[in-house]
């Protein structure tokens, strides 16, 4: 499971003064669209009323971003269930295609 870095977060407040987490989760997505879900309040709101929450703790000291971490998890959860219910594997970028499709 790949997490988003607070590196990358933390450049992005640096240069803006506000947490994007959506363009942190994008970027890393278009580089490595297999390993990264794209984060947003839609398919965060989506994504909560198909899966049940996923129990993470962080050390705080780590710099993890515990919603993005979280919202992660379901997402691989998500994955594996209709992997294991329909015998189709769907990457990332489908998952946030399907959980935004299911917003409108």
């Amino acid at each position: 499971m790949n997490i988003l870095s607070p590196n990358l977060q933390q450049l992005f407040y640096d240069i803006t003064g506000m947490a994007k987490r959506l363009l942190a989760s994008k970027y890393l997505h278009f580089h490595k669209p297999k390993h990264f879900f794209i984060y947003d309040s839609r398919a965060d709101s989506s994504i909560r009323k198909l899966t049940a929450p996923e129990k993470c703790y962080f050390d705080e000291e780590s710099g993890i971003d515990s919603d993005y971490a979280k919202f992660c998890l379901r997402g691989i959860k998500l994955r594996d269930e209709i992997k294991d219910e329909f015998g189709t594997h769907l990457t990332p970028r489908q998952i946030d295609k399907l959980l935004l499709d299911l917003e409108e």
